[in-house]
């Protein structure tokens, strides 16, 4: 389960039907304690073809600021 719930005007968008358009490469990456699960992220991932995904250990949702890599 995930802390973050979307309310408003985002709630229940999804640009998913649109992603696989994406003609560059793409880098996604979430911390290993991070509030966006991996079933979250997973259908992004598998639908940019030109993507990698990186997680970064002992790290939550700042893992740029979080990460000594």
């Amino acid at each position: 389960d995930t802390e973050i719930e979307v309310t408003g005007t985002l709630k229940g968008y999804t640009m998913l039907d649109r992603i696989s358009a994406i003609n560059c490469p793409v880098i996604f990456f979430r911390g290993e304690y991070d509030e966006v699960t991996m079933p979250q992220i997973e259908p992004a991932i598998k639908l940019v073809s030109q993507s990698k995904f990186y997680e970064f250990k002992k790290c939550s949702h700042s893992s740029n600021l979080e990460s000594e890599v």
